[in-house]
């Protein structure tokens, strides 16, 4: 069943399915991507806690990091990494489900020089601003 969801999810209509082609065209690599990411969350990553929207891990960052999200509606994630002057370094878009807590790993990075960065997130009606420290 998590992979029949997996693959609904990845899917390129899956928050607006209809009734000639059901959610779209499957992606596999994302839903692959994604049963990854479960598998992580199950095994290793700490539960974000019911009261928190977001948490980054770990924080000071050292080449890669997980963002846990706890997604109070259905829709899309925008994930935005910025360096101390305003230069994007990496961008993610994910699918989120209400309820359910997710992993976005931002792992293929350029090498981040020392010093404070910024992750932006746009959750729906949330939105905000992460303060990251690289060492």
């Amino acid at each position: 069943m998590e992979i029949i969801e997996a693959v609904k999810r990845s899917s390129s209509i899956y928050t607006a399915p209809n009734d000639r082609i059901g959610y779209g065209i499957p992606n596999f690599r994302k839903a692959y991507e994604d049963l990854l990411q479960q598998r992580v969350l199950r095994n290793a990553i700490p539960i974000i806690p019911s009261s928190k929207l977001i948490e980054v891990n770990p924080n000071p960052v050292k080449g890669k990091f997980t963002i846990l999200i706890n997604p109070t509606s259905t829709g899309t994630a925008f994930f935005k990494l910025y360096d101390f002057n305003g230069k994007l370094y990496a961008t993610k878009i994910v699918s989120v489900q209400q309820g359910q807590i997710q992993s976005v790993i931002f792992d293929k990075l350029q090498p981040l020089a020392t010093g404070i960065y910024t992750l932006q997130y746009n959750l729906g009606a949330n939105k905000g601003n992460i303060k990251l420290l690289a060492q």
